[in-house]
């Protein structure tokens, strides 16, 4: 079970997704982490939840390019047929369909296909083409989530390297006999950007 602190709350699910492989994605960032204390426990949750987004939108780009199948399909048929043939747009639709339901259907799409030595990778590359914006969008949004998750790394590294530098300061300050100082919360860029 993902551990709970009220600065890190529980990350919401799609229906179709699984709390226990959440829960193991965030044990094997926290095993790499070792996150001390609830600031990088906070990090450490905000790179899980980052991890998680994109890999759920990376799933929907192949759900996007599934779902243009079909009428990648027709499309493709629709050119096997004259202009003005509406009864073979009619057909290619209705062949469009059952492609996915009868293996006779699939073999005589394939042979029409051939005939114009095409195959099922030119449906594939059709379904990609009418998906191109779709895809386009959530492409633009895994490039924003990859760069908030170097930033998150980055934050990580400078919280503790000013942890560190503040430890190092106390361990002389006591090994000199001088008053201890207090410790100061946040990386020094983020203090003096405040």
């Amino acid at each position: 079970m993902v551990e709970r602190r009220s600065l890190t709350p529980e990350l919401p699910l799609l229906i179709s997704e699984s709390r226990e492989d959440f829960n193991q994605l965030y044990a094997a960032i926290k095993q790499e982490i070792r996150p001390n204390g609830p600031i990088e426990r906070m990090f450490l949750f905000d790179l899980c939840a980052n991890v998680w987004e994109r890999d759920r939108l990376r799933r929907a780009k192949a759900g996007i390019i599934n779902s243009k199948f079909r009428a990648a399909l027709e499309h493709l048929l629709q050119h096997t047929y004259p202009d003005d043939d509406s009864h073979g747009r009619r057909e290619a639709r209705e062949l469009s369909c059952e492609w996915f339901t009868d293996k006779t259907t699939k073999r005589q799409i394939t042979s029409i296909l051939a005939q114009f030595k095409l195959d099922e990778s030119t449906i594939e590359a059709e379904a990609i083409r009418l998906a191109a914006d779709d895809l386009e969008q959530i492409d633009s949004i895994v490039a924003s989530l990859e760069g908030r998750f170097v930033r998150l790394l980055r934050n990580v590294t400078e919280y503790r390297e000013s942890l560190g530098q503040q430890f190092r300061a106390i361990a002389e300050d006591v090994i000199e006999a001088k008053p201890v100082r207090q410790l100061e919360g946040g990386s020094s860029k983020q203090q003096k950007a405040a």
